[in-house]
């Protein structure tokens, strides 16, 4: 038997034949974890599903069991588990035809809680079984798709469940411990109109009570707004089983702190309501991780304090994809620019240049100025950190670093664009300006 707080594994194969899966489960049996099967389906594809290609298949197959095993899998956590590596990106593929956008839509319900892995063909034997000797797609197969062509019969029906007593008194019996409750009851029951019970309510509660929101009916108070009328909670333990069924239940699916103060409205009330939440949204770890930022990482939008002397803060950078040139077919070029006179220093390295080799670039420069302060733009964070490990066990802590976000530097990019003309324009000289710059620096 499946147990629902255990994850499903969901091992589905197609090829142009037919299409399989098999629905499996960890499960703990004379106290050894064992992976047994649950249920097995498999259809034959139609005529129009023979034109897909092979990526389109795999995809189809996926869909049409979701739909078929929905029973077993909602509201639950599931490994889809395929030997097709194209699968893992169904969910984000960004230009889709028409067929993976619908079957995109299609399962965006099971988003959060499936996982795609992929398994090599050679292991994968149990669907691969499946899909070679599918059930032929006849009614009397119970995993069938019917036909375009097949009428479809409509069936309109009412559902209607009814709340056993015993729900009724879990809420009720809890404002008898409560104190507004108790005065509440008492006020309502018999039309009370006892101005001291009415101040010894709590200031929310009086202040409905005076707007006449509530009523008593059957002994459970309920609270009255203009579009709807619920029950008034007191137990912590049924606020907190509601704040769950509103948000975390398989009936809501983890819906947007808007959408789950709408249904809690509806549902029920009590003080703090509104307030406990935003907080349970905000608090509920799936949403964080479902909902945290994407995209790039923006730098601080913080004012540096311009350099008072030359070489006190440097800007470094890298130009890659020149030509090898020199006894060393050196293909790449580190750009260094001065921050306070703009001067550039070009020195040159290999695009495959370790973090040690640029540490050991940056060395000379370092000794000269052992109060530098450097600039790294555009690298990560692990490079920026061994970069300035080597740097700093040479000059025994001397050096300053700080990383620096993308884009925010403009310095080197834009000498960078023009590293060709200025090095043509200094062969007179034979010298850069930062070499000169340096003759008449500081000597110690």
């Amino acid at each position: 038997m499946p147990d629902w707080n255990i994850p499903f594994k969901f091992y589905i194969d197609a090829c142009g034949d037919g299409l399989g899966e098999a629905l499996h489960q960890v499960q703990i049996i004379d106290d050894k974890a064992t992976e047994g099967q649950l249920c097995y389906i498999s259809r034959q594809i139609k005529p129009t599903e023979a034109r897909y290609g092979s990526r389109q298949i795999q995809c189809l197959c996926l869909v049409w069991a979701l739909e078929k095993l929905h029973y077993y899998i909602y509201g639950s956590v599931f490994e889809v588990i395929t030997d097709c590596n194209a699968m893992k990106s169904l969910l984000n593929m960004k230009t889709p035809n028409r067929h993976i956008l619908r079957w995109q839509i299609a399962i965006q319900e099971y988003r959060g809680n499936m996982t795609i892995l992929h398994k090599a063909g050679s292991i994968h034997k149990n669907a691969d079984g499946l899909r070679r000797w599918a059930l032929a797609n006849t009614p009397d197969n119970p995993a069938h798709l019917p036909l375009e062509d097949e009428p479809q019969i409509q069936i309109e029906g009412i559902n209607i469940t009814d709340i056993g007593t015993e729900f009724f008194e879990e809420v009720e019996e809890p404002y008898k411990q409560d104190k507004n409750c108790h005065i509440l009851t008492s006020l309502l029951d018999v039309d009370c109109k006892d101005t001291s019970l009415v101040n010894a309510l709590d200031e929310v509660w009086r202040n409905s009570y005076s707007e006449g929101r509530f009523h008593l009916f059957d002994g459970i108070i309920y609270h009255l707004t203009k579009r709807s009328c619920v029950m008034t909670l007191c137990s912590r333990l049924l606020i907190n089983t509601t704040l769950n069924e509103c948000h975390d239940s398989i009936y809501s699916g983890h819906l947007s702190e808007d959408r789950t103060l709408e249904k809690v409205k509806n549902c029920a009330w009590w003080p703090s309501w509104r307030k406990e939440t935003i907080e349970y949204c905000h608090t509920c770890d799936r949403c964080q991780k479902a909902n945290r930022s994407t995209g790039k990482k923006f730098g601080l939008m913080i004012h540096n304090q311009e350099p008072k002397s030359p070489c006190a803060v440097v800007h470094m950078d890298w130009v890659t994809a020149l030509p090898p040139s020199g006894d060393k077919s050196y293909n790449s070029c580190l750009v260094i620019v001065d921050r306070y006179s703009k001067t550039p220093i070009f020195l040159p390295c290999h695009k495959d240049d370790t973090a040690m080799d640029t540490a050991l670039l940056l060395l000379p420069l370092s000794l000269i100025f052992p109060a530098l302060i450097i600039f790294f733009t555009g690298l990560g964070e692990s490079s920026t950190s061994t970069i300035c490990a080597g740097v700093g066990f040479f000059l025994e802590g001397n050096l300053s670093s700080s990383g620096w976000k993308y884009g925010l530097s403009k310095l080197t990019g834009k000498t960078g664009c023009f590293l060709e003309t200025f090095s043509v324009s200094l062969t007179s000289t034979a010298f850069l300006p930062i070499n000169l710059l340096i003759v008449k620096g500081p000597t110690n």
